[in-house]
């Protein structure tokens, strides 16, 4: 991609295949019967209620929630903990997961400075500078007050993950500073430092570009991966298999009720896409079952104490 030489598209196939040969290692199995002091619940609710809230209002991105997740989820599997360290542990886990994924971005804005308003123009401009962290000077400030049609910026802005205050103060100072980092290094001692965990949304990305999914089937692929994050016995399943059931869903849901023929086993090879089968290498016989459980998941009353992904994609 030329705007963005990251975007190695003569090279994704090779990534994503990579990623899934590291799906071995992060297999999960059901982790509740080594927590006798927890139940499911207990673990849904942190992971979708305060895990969710917290990436909405920090504004991380996507990944970011689904890794925190995932180590949370990793965690629990390998030692019994205290229901009192469960938040504790989420708050830990969406630190680690916040320095990983987050990362600088560009942003394009329009700036207009008229003739004769050079001071004005400047002084919107460091305003403006300021607030992306990235100086303009004098110099292209008045540069730019010699044209009177409007121009794009290309910006970087530094973005840095939320710091440890930052939780204290999303858990209401119930934890001590030393108590976080402690947390944290546990966790990590636990992981062996491997956090580079392959989620379902990276692989959703790349699936839904294959397809060439338009942004409402991309929005509601999120959505339904989103949901799964609060559903234990999804939790065993590869994120590539997820995601590739959460988009094969969103995409015959959106030919206005073509779901109804695959979930009762008519027809449905029919309404899986070949360039989803060989990007994801997934046929009917893996991802039947799994977009059954997805569709149980959607077709089942809400919880009214797991509202935080519903209220979130509802406006």
């Amino acid at each position: 991609h030329l705007d963005d030489p990251t975007l190695t598209a003569e090279y994704a196939k090779e990534i994503f295949d990579y990623l899934k040969a590291r799906e071995e290692k992060f297999i999960l199995s059901d982790y509740m019967s080594i927590q006798p002091s927890l139940n499911a619940g207990m673990s849904v609710f942190v992971d979708t209620m305060f895990l969710c809230v917290f990436q909405e209002n920090f504004e991380l991105n996507h990944e970011t929630l689904y890794l925190a997740v995932k180590v949370t989820d990793h965690y629990l599997s390998t030692a019994p903990v205290n229901r009192e360290s469960l938040q504790l542990i989420g708050s830990t886990a969406m630190l680690i997961a916040s320095k990983f994924e987050v990362r600088n971005i560009e942003r394009t804005l329009p700036v207009r400075l008229a003739v004769g308003e050079v001071r004005d123009g400047c002084r919107e401009g460091l305003e403006l500078s300021s607030h992306l962290g990235s100086p303009l000077s004098l110099c292209l400030c008045n540069t730019l007050s010699l044209t009177h049609n409007p121009l794009s910026l290309s910006l970087r802005q530094e973005r840095c993950p939320p710091c440890v205050d930052d939780f204290l103060y999303v858990c209401d100072d119930a934890y001590k500073r030393e108590e976080l980092i402690a947390m944290e290094t546990n966790i990590l001692q636990a992981l062996g430092f491997d956090i580079n965990i392959p989620v379902p949304y990276r692989f959703l990305r790349r699936y839904a570009k294959c397809v060439s999914a338009s942004m409402d089937t991309l929005t509601l692929a999120r959505y339904v991966c989103e949901l799964s994050l609060q559903e234990m016995d999804l939790v065993p399943e590869r994120g590539s298999l997820l995601a590739s059931a959460c988009l094969l869903l969103a995409l015959v849901t959106k030919e206005l009720g073509g779901w109804v023929s695959f979930y009762t086993h008519t027809e449905y090879t029919t309404h899986i896409p070949p360039i989803l089968v060989f990007h994801s290498g997934y046929g009917v016989s893996e991802l039947a079952p799994v977009v059954r459980k997805l569709h149980s998941m959607l077709t089942s009353p809400p919880d009214d104490k797991l509202l935080a992904v519903r209220s979130k994609y509802s406006h």
